[in-house]
């Protein structure tokens, strides 16, 4: 739904996302129920964003005539087109004319799986998009209330630095779907935690920061 990420800082705002594991968990059930919950509010990124591409799945064609053809990245054929400023066209006077039929790409589209993956605001070739980038930093970070919640972000991290950044959403969903890979690794990483001082701490977030980061300049070079 996106084109590949470009890694640009994020500053946090005040909007809570909770916990790293309730976050997940409520975002697994929304894509198997096709419709992630997200408290958009009055927020409108995702719509008017140039680097937001809706695709649009093979039974939802008949549905909307108006698609065009996907970006090659893109898993799917088709997608909903787009006005000259990249805007959806289906977005009129800021408010979605379809929102009771919108398609299953809309539905699951949750910008928050950026910030939990440590992603940026996206953009590709073009530079940052700055809707996308002004949009993700309206949340807080995530909350790290329980060692479950510290397990999950440092396997996330393990699983980006082992199979590198994911380019399209397909594949943020399924980057986090195999994420549980990492778990055991990732526990004996925080067991041996509290042994070392809190300069060693961060150095070793850092460590794996940077690897991320290593990555999708690779990814972003390959292309």
């Amino acid at each position: 739904m996106t084109r590949p990420p470009k890694f640009i800082p994020i500053r946090r705002g005040d909007k809570p996302i909770g916990s790293v594991t309730t976050y997940l968990r409520k975002y697994q059930r929304g894509i198997k129920e096709g419709n992630v919950d997200v408290p958009c509010g009055r927020c409108n990124a995702c719509c008017r964003a140039p680097s937001i591409f809706v695709d649009l799945y093979d039974d939802e064609l008949k549905d909307f005539p108006e698609a065009v053809p996907a970006p090659k990245h893109s898993k799917h054929q088709m997608m909903l087109p787009k006005k000259q400023d990249g805007s959806c066209v289906h977005l009129i006077d800021g408010k979605c004319s379809i929102y009771a039929r919108r398609p299953r790409g809309c539905r699951t589209y949750d910008c928050r799986l950026r910030l939990l993956l440590g992603l940026g605001p996206g953009g590709g070739d073009a530079g940052p998009d700055s809707i996308m980038k002004q949009a993700l930093e309206q949340w807080k970070g995530f909350e790290h209330k329980t060692k479950e919640d510290r397990v999950l972000d440092v396997a996330i991290r393990l699983s980006i630095v082992d199979g590198g950044f994911p380019e399209t959403e397909q594949q943020m969903i399924l980057k986090v779907a195999n994420t549980h890979r990492y778990f055991a690794k990732a526990e004996r990483i925080l067991d041996h935690f509290d042994n070392f001082s809190p300069e060693q701490k961060q150095q070793i977030i850092a460590e794996l920061d940077t690897k991320m980061e290593q990555q999708l300049y690779q990814g972003e070079r390959d292309k």
